[in-house]
This record gives C-alpha cells, structure tokens and sequence, in this order.
C-alpha cells in the first residue's frame, strides 16, 4: 500500500512539474520586442511574461494596465529636463471579448475623446468620435464616423468621415505574409485601431505593413468653389528585414518620392 501511495504521488509530482514546466518554455520562448532603435532614439519595452507593461522612449512613457486578459487602461506620461508629468489616459471597455468603447481624457482639462465601436454584419467595424467634457458630463454629437475592414487579423482600410469638414478619408494598408514584432503581446489585437506607437501604424497587426496609401476626396455636393482644393498624394512603402523565423530585424520607410523617411532595427 505504501509503495502504491509513493507511485501515486511520484506520478502527481512529475505531472505538475511537466505542466510548470511547459508554461514556463511557453513564456521564455515568446518573441517579443524589447528595444526599437532609430536615429535619435531608443525605446524599451517592458513585460509580465507576454503581457506589455511599458514603453519608454527619450520623449514619452506609457504604462498599461490589464484585467484578465484584455488591456483596459493606458497611461502615458511625456518626458522633460528628466521629469515626468501625466499627459494623456484612456480607459476601454469591451463586450462579448470585443473592443466596446475607449475614454481618452487629457491631464489638466476637462475635454476628452469617447469611442463608440459597433460590429456590422459585412464584418467591418463602425468607430464614432464623440467630444465629451467629464466635469458637465456631457458628449456632443458624433464628430466623425471611421468604418475599419479588417482581413487575417489586419487594418486593410479605413474611411473618416468629418461631420465638420467637407471631405473625406480613406487609409489603404497592404501586407507582407511575415509576422508583426508586436503580434504576441497579449491583447493588442484587440485594441483595433486604437493600439499605435509612434510610426509604427500596425501595432496590433499580425503582418507587416508593404505599403500605406491615403487618399482625400471631396464629399459629393461640396461646395463648387471648394473643388479647386488640391490633396497632395501620400504614400509610404516599407521594406524589411527579417530573422530566420520571420520576424523583422529592421525597417525602412519609404516616401512617395522614394526617398527615406526613417529607418529602424528590432531587438527581441
């Protein structure tokens, strides 16, 4: 009986330390960014296992802050003479474990920005802008209506209409098949279009974006006298860089002159 005793809790033993262990190489083999290097910068990223805790570069900080799963807040801090003071904090929400709304209220005003996020049924997403005050409480009608296509888990297109403004906006992204250096943070992917860093535009893609194009169109029945507007193009193309398992190691961008706007290398 004592020798069956032993076996079983030999058995129990091996068992947990295989399964800790599992986690563990889980962890310790995610690829994950932990610097960006530009001409004039470095930026550090920090974690808890595979959930991002800051960023930190010459200019700014960011903290983030989860629950379960999914990332709820962000707080960023801009940096000066080695202080640094609270500029900007979002809060989301989500429903059925998608992005709800998010709450951007600036440090010292009362202003902010609130994000309304509904799924349509041809699986394009529609983002509202309103204008909100937090010491009245109230939220001014919808400023302006994004519409978001996504495919394989990227931003493809996005069109901002301006209810103030006589135009409008369309972002075209398209993508290489390599994987995204942020792709294993947990809970990016779901901060939509909301996740950004710097230029770094497809924060919480799967891919890498080839080529990011912006078009301006007038909205139809504008004003005559406003047809003479002139939009100039613009245009970026990126090239890359890559490790043996297809993560990018350096990238270059490209203006629509072909000439380079900035060059960066990943450190993981």
């Amino acid at each position: 009986m004592k020798n069956e005793l032993l076996y079983f809790l030999t058995c129990i033993i091996l068992i947990f330390t295989s399964c800790t262990t599992d986690e563990n190489n889980d962890n310790t083999n995610l690829i994950l960014p932990k610097t960006i290097t530009s001409k004039d910068q470095t930026t550090t990223f920090t974690y808890e296992g595979n959930k991002i805790v800051s960023i930190s570069s010459k200019s700014t900080l960011t903290y983030f802050t989860y629950d379960g799963n999914q990332i709820v807040k962000e707080i960023r801090y801009s940096k000066y003479e080695g202080k640094e003071t609270k500029y900007s904090e979002i809060v989301y929400t989500y429903l059925n474990g998608k992005l709800d709304t998010g709450m951007l209220t600036y440090n010292g005003s009362d202003d902010g920005e609130k994000y309304v996020y509904s799924y349509n049924e041809d699986d394009t997403i529609k983002k509202e802008t309103y204008r909100s005050n937090k010491k009245t409480g109230k939220q001014s009608e919808n400023c302006i209506t994004d519409i978001l296509t996504f495919k394989n888990g990227n931003l493809i297109k996005s069109v901002s209409n301006w209810e103030d403004k006589p135009y409008i906006t369309t972002c075209r992204y398209d993508y290489d098949a390599n994987n995204n250096a942020f792709k294993n943070i947990l809970g990016l992917n779901l901060l939509l279009d909301q996740a950004d860093f710097d230029s770094e535009l497809n924060f919480s893609s799967s891919n890498n974006i080839n080529t990011f194009n912006v078009f301006t169109n007038l909205v139809p029945g504008t004003d005559p006298e406003l047809a003479t507007i002139i939009f100039e193009p613009f245009r970026d193309t990126m090239n890359y860089e890559y490790n043996k398992k297809g993560y990018p190691t350096k990238k270059t961008t490209y203006d629509y002159t072909g000439n380079v706007k900035e060059s960066i290398e990943y450190i993981y």
